[in-house]
């Protein structure tokens, strides 16, 4: 079980371990970041364009890496408690839709290529490539992968919702493909 802590080991003792880095209930607003700003739901995890709305009774975000800063061995997962069933359903089909279209790609602020920009803020952001969402008995996954970044990074991330009864549960795990270029998760 998570705690406060540390995910593996502790920080102080193993070196490159993952802990915990953040932790919140209920939802964020980040379609300011993000561009197009109805793609946010698919980079961010308990976000309020998704879940408005929907009468979830709870919801919780946790980020965990080696330091908030980096993208590197990043994971964020979101759990989201509904209802009924049904509830939970209908925000995956909602989602697999919204997916679907950013994935097609769009035109930015910032390039006439397709992508979508995340912006970060202190002269950080990337430009996300998004491959084509795939479903799997109710799983849906998608690929992302930046260029053209502002701070020099090439990272990689993949992203998966599904839901079981009356849950949804997204995980998103990034890793800097310069970091190590010979990691083929």
């Amino acid at each position: 079980a998570l705690s406060g802590g540390a995910f593996t080991g502790d920080p102080s003792s193993t070196p490159g371990s993952v802990e915990l880095l953040s932790s919140s209930q209920g939802t964020s607003d980040n379609t300011r970041t993000v561009d197009p700003p109805e793609c946010a739901g698919v980079i961010y995890g308990a976000e309020q364009q998704v879940y408005e709305n929907s009468g979830f009774e709870a919801i919780r975000n946790q980020t965990l890496g080696k330091t908030i800063s980096d993208i590197d061995d990043l994971v964020e997962q979101t759990a989201v408690v509904f209802p009924t069933a049904r509830a939970a359903q209908a925000i995956l089909a909602s989602s697999t839709t919204q997916w679907q279209q950013c994935a097609l790609g769009h035109p930015t602020a910032y390039s006439s290529e397709s992508s979508v920009s995340q912006d970060l803020g202190y002269e950080r952001g990337f430009g996300w490539y998004f491959t084509s969402v795939t479903d799997t008995a109710g799983l849906i996954t998608l690929r992302m992968s930046a260029v053209d970044n502002l701070n020099g990074s090439a990272p990689a991330c993949q992203v998966a919702m599904g839901s079981r009864d009356n849950v949804v549960i997204k995980v998103k795990t990034c890793f800097d493909t310069d970091a190590n270029p010979q990691r083929s998760d």
